[in-house]
C-alpha cells in the first residue's frame, strides 16, 4: 500500500503542475517535516523571509512579499531564519 507521501507524487505525475487540491496551514519546525508530506507551492501571507528544505534536501532562504505564491516543492519550513507568516502548504 502506498504511503500519502507516494500517493500525492503519483497524483503530481498524472495531475501534471495544476492547482493545489489541499491547503493546510504550516508551524514552521527546525526539526520536523510538513506532516502532508512535500509540497505543491507555498503561499505567504505576511511579508517576511521563509527558510526552506527543498523536496531533495537543500537549504534555501525565500524573500517573499505578502500574499504570494510560490510554485515551490518544499518538505520542511525551518523556524530559525522564518520571518514571514500566515504560511499556508497548498497540496
Amino acid at each position: 500500500m502506498a504511503t500519502p507521501e507516494e500517493k500525492r507524487e503519483q497524483n503530481i505525475i498524472l495531475r501534471g503542475n495544476g492547482s493545489g487540491e489541499e491547503i493546510i496551514a504550516i508551524t514552521p519546525n527546525d526539526v520536523a517535516d510538513l506532516p502532508m508530506g512535500v509540497t505543491r507551492a507555498l503561499y505567504v501571507g505576511v511579508e517576511g523571509a521563509v527558510s526552506i528544505i527543498d523536496r531533495f534536501g537543500n537549504a534555501s532562504v525565500v524573500i517573499s512579499g505578502a500574499a504570494q505564491y510560490h510554485p515551490l516543492r518544499v518538505l520542511r519550513v525551518l523556524a530559525t531564519g522564518t520571518t514571514a507568516t500566515n504560511i499556508l502548504a497548498l497540496y
